[in-house]
């Protein structure tokens, strides 16, 4: 079973945006100022099965598949990533990614905080607030840089051009333990990471969505 450290979990320092489980799954929701992402996603995390991951190794085919669907976001992305605890929705963040800035906006157990990143500095407020910089590390980011390198993954036989199964060290999304299983499914140019796993008889679901993004206008660093 995978643990959560510190009592959170995240997206990695990649992929903060998208799976909560102590603090209701989201990197550090609860528990960090300024922001309830202490760490898809979000998410984020992704989606997929719980548990231990079996062995296996990465097929070229579907290699190939990933590679190809994540081609088209490198330069720009807008991503969604949605997390529910026994079929409520615990945690949601929306964001997009220009280069190498991100902007999103995670809500959780109520709460709301804007962030943007320009390397190598980062700055969040909760909306209509005032933009204070935080640690570049502690500060969510853009999902694509983990979910692009999986320690495994095959295509589904029965649909080969349009969904993988990849498991992901367990640090790559936030959490301690075994790697994860994500269920990725590619459609045209969206692709959807998702991951699922049962804890103390509770279902948590995590789903990160990443699209090319609509609004491709460059990520500026917050005034003053």
């Amino acid at each position: 079973m995978n643990q959560l450290p510190d009592g959170r979990l995240g997206f990695g320092r990649a992929f903060r945006i998208a799976s909560v489980l102590a603090c209701i799954l989201l990197a550090g929701a609860c528990s960090s100022s300024p922001s309830p992402t202490n760490g898809p996603g979000g998410s984020s995390g992704p989606g997929g099965s719980g548990g231990p991951a079996s062995s296996g190794s990465v097929s070229p085919a579907a290699r190939a598949t990933l590679d190809a669907a994540l081609a088209a976001l490198t330069g720009s992305s807008e991503f969604t990533s949605r997390v529910t605890v026994d079929g409520a929705l615990a945690t949601s963040a929306t964001g997009r990614t220009v280069g190498q800035a991100t902007s999103l906006t995670i809500t959780t157990a109520g709460r709301t905080v804007e962030y943007v990143r320009v390397p190598p500095n980062a700055w969040a407020r909760e909306p209509g607030g005032t933009w204070v910089v935080v640690d570049a590390d502690e500060a969510p980011d853009s999902p694509l840089a983990a979910l692009a390198a999986p320690l495994t993954l095959v295509a589904d036989p029965g649909n080969p051009a349009t969904v993988l199964t990849a498991t992901y060290p367990a640090t790559a999304l936030g959490l301690t333990g075994d790697p994860a299983s994500v269920t990725i499914t590619v459609a045209g140019t969206t692709v959807t990471f998702e991951y699922q796993a049962t804890t103390s008889g509770r279902t948590v679901v995590s789903t990160t969505t990443l699209q090319p993004a609509t609004d491709t206008t460059p990520i500026a660093t917050p005034a003053a």
